[in-house]
Parts: C-alpha cells; sequence; structure tokens
C-alpha cells in the first residue's frame, strides 16, 4: 500500500516538473523570437537611429508592413535599366525605427535553384537607396509604445529585370 502511495506522488513530482518545464521552454521560444539579438542589428552604420527600445520582428509589432506597394513602383521603376543576372529572388531585410526610418539593410539573393547569389554592388547600393528614398513609412507599436521593427520585403526577378515586389 505504501509503495503505491510513493509511485502516485513521484508520478505527480514528474508531472510537475514537465509542466514547469514545458512553460520555461514556451517562454524562452516567445521571448527569444519577439526580440533581435545585439548581432542583428550589427549592420547599422548610426547607432542613433534606433530608439531606446528593442528591435521586434515584423510580426511582433501591432501593425504589419503588408503594403508592398509603397515599394513596388520604385523598386521596379528604379531597376529598369539595372540587369540583375543569375538571380530570381532578393529578400531585403531593414529595421524602420520609431520615427519612420529605414536603416540596417541587409540582403539576400537566390537563383532558381536557390542557391546563394551575391549581387552587383550597385544592383545593391540601387535597392538600399531607392528604399530609404521612401518617406511614408508605417511606424510599429507594441502597447501603444512606438518600437524599432525589423520587416523583410522580397523582389522577384526573371531574366535579369524586377518585376515583383511582395
Amino acid at each position: 500500500m505504501l509503495r503505491v502511495y510513493f509511485k502516485k506522488i513521484i508520478n505527480v513530482m514528474l508531472l510537475i516538473n514537465v509542466l514547469i518545464l514545458l512553460i520555461f521552454i514556451g517562454g524562452f521560444i516567445y521571448f527569444n523570437d519577439k526580440f533581435l539579438g545585439d548581432e542583428s542589428i550589427s549592420k547599422i552604420e548610426k547607432k542613433s537611429f534606433l530608439c531606446d527600445t528593442p528591435v521586434y520582428k515584423y510580426y511582433s509589432s501591432d501593425i504589419y508592413l503588408t503594403d508592398s506597394s509603397i515599394f513596388k513602383d520604385k523598386i521596379i521603376n528604379d531597376l529598369k535599366s539595372v540587369s540583375i543576372p543569375n538571380v530570381e529572388t532578393i529578400s531585403v531585410r531593414f529595421i524602420i525605427n520609431c520615427r519612420g526610418e529605414m536603416d540596417g539593410f541587409t540582403y539576400e539573393a537566390f537563383d532558381e535553384n536557390l542557391n546563394k547569389r551575391k549581387l552587383d554592388e550597385i544592383v545593391k547600393t540601387t535597392i538600399f537607396s531607392t528604399m530609404k528614398e521612401i518617406k511614408r513609412m508605417p511606424i510599429g507599436t507594441v502597447d501603444n509604445e512606438k518600437i524599432n521593427a525589423l520587416f523583410l520585403i522580397r523582389i522577384k526577378v526573371k531574366d535579369g529585370k524586377v518585376i515583383d515586389v511582395f
């Protein structure tokens, strides 16, 4: 009888430990996924660009940058005469601070087989400078506080020409 009682106690203690572990792991994933570490903002040349808030990922903010038309026409027009060989998709990441300014641009370019490619310096500079010219950027908020937020857009290329931005 005593043995059955101890087994029940041990099972309850194991269950409690598993629940505590799950809560800890869930909290770690939630908070780790919501903010970016300092290594993610090392590309920003002017540290004064950032506001005194963490850099959130775009989906942690109260607003999403879902209107890619802000970039679409401008990028397609500005890159009309630029050839982008051997690239099918360009992913551009950037930060919009609490004042609606953009910086911290990074990119990854891929060919049709998803192999990483390097962009020509002129193409990269044109994309980044074109985006910086856009002045009506939405400002992310969390709990009604303006924040720094990391965003991502993708540029679709076909036959060396930009055909879509999403």
